[in-house]
């Protein structure tokens, strides 16, 4: 299969798609932006590809590339190395594997800053996957979000830091440099991230649950809970006989019996907590006010205390699911806080045996 000479550029990363108004069949347009000509120009001239050049334009001499040469020609001239973190990666793009270099191109002109990459390589008779690390956390769930979206299976990475693994063989990680090229923004994105956290906590602002009338409230959490176990079962919980949710998550070394491979790992857990009951209650047909990001209600309590810990947890627990080996943590949801904490006086102490230490989000 033939591929265009903008096709090939993009999944080189030779150019990000952001910066070249034109490209017509082997000639590239440049109305602005003479350094970044300059720049494409010295590496078709190291991948040893034929072009003349003037002011306004740079064309191509060799005949189109079949889509299986791109590999072998990259691998040649890739110099090996570490991507420095800068934002504008094309600069040191000869330090990126070529199968994931185009893709790192696209990753950063999107905005979402990459530290590291890797390819994939066969070790010991297996194929470790694709990997990309992030400068920051956000940009790191952004990313797990935007590959989602094309439907590619992908997971954080638990041995780097900001890190995802993409389950794409080498090939298909030159094609996903083009499905990435086409895209101008990501605001939608990281406004559908937020938009789901929210939406959480405006379902829980909906349903009374006032100290010990916590039956509705508590079923809308064992639902929550019962969804995110049907897409990856890692979670167990409980209602014990005070009405209490009690859980943990399961491990992937647990469910395969693993045995651990250091002494760090000591099987304690972190704890979190929130409570279901309100103080006092509140009528669901009370209009919710949003301004920017402050909520408040028409009439009476909004009921944050502790709707909004519960919505932290419920989401932590989604989005944990996207680990490749799942937190060690605990969960408590209680009831009658607002009663003296009789809810939670009323836990059996042996459910604190493996927890190292706790959060209270009250």
């Amino acid at each position: 299969m033939s591929i265009s000479w903008y096709d090939f550029l993009i999944m080189s990363g030779i150019i990000s798609g952001s910066v070249v108004p034109s490209v017509k069949e082997n000639v590239i347009n440049w109305d602005y932006y003479d350094g970044e000509k300059l720049r494409v120009e010295n590496h078709l001239e190291s991948l040893g590809i034929n072009f003349i050049s003037n002011s306004k334009s740079t064309i191509i001499l060799d005949p189109k590339m079949e889509f299986d040469q791109i590999d072998p020609l990259l691998q040649k001239y890739y110099r090996g190395g570490h991507e420095s973190g800068e934002p504008n990666i094309t600069r040191d793009i000869d330090l990126v594997e070529p199968p994931i270099r185009g893709v790192v191109v696209q990753i950063n002109r999107l905005g979402l800053h990459t530290t590291g990459s890797c390819a994939g390589h066969i070790r010991q008779n297996r194929r470790t996957r694709p990997w990309l690390s992030f400068l920051t956390r956000k940009d790191t769930q952004v990313a797990l979000e935007l590959f989602k979206s094309f439907s590619i299976p992908v997971q954080y990475h638990f041995l780097i830091l900001n890190g995802i693994q993409l389950s794409a063989e080498r090939d298909e990680l030159y094609q996903l440099s083009l499905r990435l090229s086409e895209i101008r923004s990501i605001e939608h994105i990281k406004n559908s991230i937020f938009e789901s956290r929210k939406r959480t906590l405006f379902e829980l602002l909906r349903i009374p649950g006032e100290t010990g009338n916590e039956e509705a409230v508590r079923e809308y959490v064992l639902d929550e809970l019962e969804k995110i176990n049907s897409k990856r079962r890692y979670l167990e919980f409980i209602v014990d006989d005070a009405g209490n949710i009690l859980g943990s998550t399961i491990s992937l070394r647990t469910r395969r019996r693993i045995p651990r491979r250091s002494t760090e790992d000591s099987g304690k857990k972190m704890l979190l907590a929130a409570h279901l009951d309100v103080k006092s209650e509140f009528s669901p047909s009370d209009q919710l006010i949003v301004n920017d990001n402050i909520i408040s209600r028409q009439k009476g309590i909004l009921g944050a205390d502790d709707r909004a810990g519960v919505a932290i947890i419920l989401n932590l627990l989604k989005e944990v699911g996207d680990f490749r080996d799942i937190p060690s943590l605990k969960f408590i949801f209680t009831v009658r806080e607002e009663e003296g904490q009789k809810g939670a006086e009323a836990i059996e102490t042996d459910f604190y045996e493996d927890v190292s230490c706790g959060i209270s989000l009250d």
